[in-house]
C-alpha cells in the first residue's frame, strides 16, 4: 500500500465519521457505549467530530504535496493521534462496556495506527533521513 492511498482512505472515513458526529451526536453516542454520558457527552463528540473532518481535510491535502519534510510530519503526527487514540479508546471501552461500534472503532483506530506507524517508522516516510544519516 501507499502512503497516498492510506491518506485517502483515512480522508473518506474521516469525513464520514466526523459528520455524523457534529450531526448525529445522539444517534452516535448510542452506537458508542452502552451507558452514554448526557447532553455534555454531546459536546465532546461533536468537538471530536470536527476535529475528524479536519483530519479529513488534512488527509487529503496530503496527499499532493511534493515537499517530503511536510508529508513526515503529517504522517508523525497522525500517527501519534492513532496511538494514543487506541489506547484511551481501548481503556474507556474496558470501564464503560463494549458495543459491536465501539469494538469497529477500536479496529479504525490500530489499524490506522499501524499503518502511519509503517509509514513512519518502517518504510520510510520519517526513517528515511535518519537511515539516510546511518548509511553516510
Amino acid at each position: 500500500m501507499r502512503l497516498n492511498t492510506l491518506y485517502t482512505i483515512l480522508a473518506v472515513i474521516a469525513l464520514g465519521y466526523g459528520l455524523v458526529a457534529v450531526l448525529l451526536p445522539g444517534f452516535l453516542i448510542q452506537l458508542l457505549w452502552l451507558n452514554p454520558a448526557g447532553p455534555e457527552g454531546y459536546l465532546l463528540l461533536q468537538g471530536w467530530g470536527s476535529c475528524l473532518v479536519a483530519f479529513s481535510v488534512i488527509a487529503w491535502g496530503a496527499r499532493r504535496l511534493e515537499s517530503a519534510a511536510a508529508r513526515r510530519v503529517i504522517c508523525l503526527g497522525f500517527f501519534t493521534y492513532f496511538v494514543i487514540a487506541a489506547i484511551l479508546w481501548l481503556a474507556d471501552a474496558l470501564s464503560r462496556g463494549w458495543t459491536i461500534f465501539s469494538a469497529l472503532t477500536l479496529g479504525l483506530l490500530v489499524i490506522f495506527a499501524v499503518g502511519f506507524g509503517y509509514f513512519t517508522l518502517l518504510k520510510g516516510e520519517v526513517a528515511r533521513p535518519i537511515l539516510q544519516k546511518e548509511s553516510s
